[in-house]
């Protein structure tokens, strides 16, 4: 027998070897046998929210829901989590939750591909904090349209009317809606606006609106303001707009200024 054939039998034996030693690591493509398999993997670090979970996710699971290419989607991206080791808590939990909240917010095939497909690449990032970040994002976007969340401050949208895509970064862009801020018992809207928001850096961009003062007990159709391009840094609760024109009746006409808004502790009428 050759050296040659030898040395090619024990590589052989040897992948062989690393395969079935590598098994527990991967999840079953077998629709029952995931959800098994995943719900044994969350319990390594949690068990009660592992079972809890995943009494929950089944029902979803084999609802109908998930066509095959999503299937093979959520398959290909959860092995992958478990091969590279990602934290199990909070990273894989998320992933679940995310395309557990993707159809339960009414996601089609298209949209649930277009959206994985930005999960995908937030993974391949070489800083590994990126995806955690991101699919932080997702879980609480899908969930209740939470933009950005802190121990403080919560930015939120009033629809679900956004579309995710990949340049560089994730972008998720924004029609219609309200934007709405709440910190310290105060909360602030802005109306009628659209934007982009950067997970990455938690920048907004947004185009257009609306600010009233009725928390100051003020007539929304008498004193508010209106503007055009902004830029919000959601880590804040607040933002500022160069110009913008101030509507109230106690002026003739609309006045040209700077808009300060500050969601702050409610400390009274007067104050705001």
């Amino acid at each position: 027998m050759s050296m040659k054939f030898i040395s090619c039998l024990l590589l052989l034996v040897a992948l062989t070897i690393n395969s079935s030693g590598s098994a527990q690591t991967f999840f079953s493509t077998d629709s029952t046998k995931f959800i098994k398999d995943v719900t044994n993997y969350l319990g390594q670090v949690n068990k009660e929210d592992a079972k809890e979970w995943g009494k929950e996710f089944e029902d979803i699971w084999f609802g109908g829901v998930y066509t095959p290419s999503m299937r093979a989607s959520i398959y290909s991206i959860s092995n992958e989590i478990a091969l590279q080791r990602r934290k199990i808590y909070p990273d894989f939990k998320n992933y679940l939750l995310s395309v557990q909240y993707a159809v339960t917010s009414g996601m089609n095939d298209e949209e649930f591909s277009v959206w994985h497909l930005t999960v995908e690449k937030a993974f391949a990032e070489k800083n590994k904090s990126r995806f955690t970040d991101y699919i932080e994002t997702c879980v609480l976007l899908l969930n209740d349209n939470t933009i950005f969340k802190s121990s403080s401050t919560k930015w939120q949208s009033s629809n679900n009317n956004y579309h995710f895509a990949y340049e560089k970064e994730p972008i998720i862009a924004f029609d219609e809606m309200e934007l709405k801020c709440y910190a310290k018992n105060d909360s602030s809207v802005v109306y009628k606006t659209k934007g982009a928001y950067y997970p990455f850096s938690a920048r907004w961009i947004g185009y257009g609106g609306t600010v009233t003062w009725e928390r100051a007990e003020l007539d929304a159709d008498k004193f508010y303001a209106e503007f055009k391009d902004y830029k919000i840094s959601m880590k804040s609760a607040g933002f500022s707009i160069d110009s913008a024109m101030f509507y109230s009746t106690y002026f003739d006409e609309p006045i040209l200024g700077e808009l300060r808004e500050k969601v702050l502790s409610n400390r009274g009428v007067e104050q705001v």
